[in-house]
């Protein structure tokens, strides 16, 4: 058993020498991951009021995402249409994808720094 602990112990000695630098990096792709997960979530999940417009409810189903988005429409002032939900809808998934944006050029930036200076230590 303490082999495996030894093992393990090494294991993050090396990844922390060699990406320790990068710890902010991580740590804000993490976030833009979890922001575009949350975003992708709600989007789908924003698809349920417009089904509800589209079998001839206007709105008036009672499930939680209606009335999260019923709520949240109140809250700004925005009427509760087929239009707007629409608009809603599109704006989550740009958001969504200029978060994957942001976090694939930020990842694309630490990769090419990484090996640039793992190749000057060579």
């Amino acid at each position: 058993m303490f082999q495996y602990l030894s093992k393990t112990y090494v294991s993050v000695g090396l990844f922390r020498k060699a990406f320790g630098k990068y710890k902010r990096t991580v740590l804000v792709l993490a976030g833009f991951g979890f922001l575009s997960g949350i975003l992708g979530g709600i989007g789908i999940g924003a698809i349920i009021p417009l089904f509800s417009f589209v079998g001839g409810q206007n709105g008036g189903a009672n499930d939680p995402m209606t009335t999260l988005f019923k709520t949240v429409f109140n809250f700004f002032g925005i009427p509760f249409t087929v239009s707007f939900i629409i608009l809603a809808l599109i704006s989550l998934f740009v958001f969504k994808a200029l978060f994957l944006f942001m976090a694939n050029n930020m990842n694309a930036r630490a990769v090419a720094d990484y090996n640039l200076n793992t190749r000057n230590e060579l």
